[in-house]
């Protein structure tokens, strides 16, 4: 499958509110066969902040840092 392409996943809508004062909407995607948490695409709803894993493996992995 190509990087960032996730076949089988589900999106849940995340409401979150702090101290009466902060509110942000989050749309998440996730995908069981995703190792750890297994959230392949997060966003802000309404703005433009986005997080995406574009790969994963169950080994060798290197970080780009």
């Amino acid at each position: 499958m190509p990087p960032g392409r996730f076949a089988g996943c589900f999106r849940v809508r995340s409401e979150c509110e702090w101290a009466g004062f902060f509110h942000s909407v989050w749309d998440s995607w996730w995908q069981p066969a995703v190792p750890i948490l297994g959230m392949v695409r997060s966003r802000e709803v309404g703005k433009p902040f986005t997080m995406e894993l574009v790969s994963y493996g169950l080994s060798g992995a290197l970080s780009e840092l």
